[in-house]
């Protein structure tokens, strides 16, 4: 995929995921995080 092909999704309307690097939990706390219900800093 060329950096031109990037897309953006809701929450609702992800793609398959690819679980071995990324999990649903991560992206829900960054939608979380981008909407202003998520104020503190997380460490992982």
């Amino acid at each position: 995929m060329e950096g031109s092909d990037a897309q953006f999704f809701r929450l609702e309307d992800l793609p398959p995921l690819s679980t071995g690097r990324v999990n649903l939990n991560d992206i829900k706390t960054a939608f979380d995080f981008s909407a202003g219900k998520l104020a503190k800093v997380l460490f992982d």
